[in-house]
């Protein structure tokens, strides 16, 4: 990853970031550069998957109502770990 792509990660708020839901990847998902389906949907622009903004799951398919998505987890710094709860 680029100095100017952390630059733009590390800008954002954490709690507004996305990053790629994919496990071999956790790539950090530009929403400037990497969004779709009107800001709702995050590509991948290393391993090319979608992922939902809202709940950081698998991006969904058209049609798909908020309460079929599942929440979104918030990720806090807390003593060094990281907590991650489903608000």
């Amino acid at each position: 990853m680029a100095y100017s792509d952390k630059l733009t990660e590390h800008s954002i708020p954490t709690a507004e970031r996305l990053y790629c839901y994919n496990p071999q990847c956790k790539r950090f998902i530009n929403p400037k550069l990497d969004m779709k389906r009107g800001g709702k949907v995050g590509t991948c622009g290393q391993c090319g998957e979608n992922t939902c903004k809202r709940c950081g799951q698998k991006g969904h398919m058209f049609g798909v109502s908020q309460q079929t998505c599942k929440f979104p987890i918030v990720v806090e710094m807390s003593g060094g770990r990281i907590k991650a709860d489903l608000v």
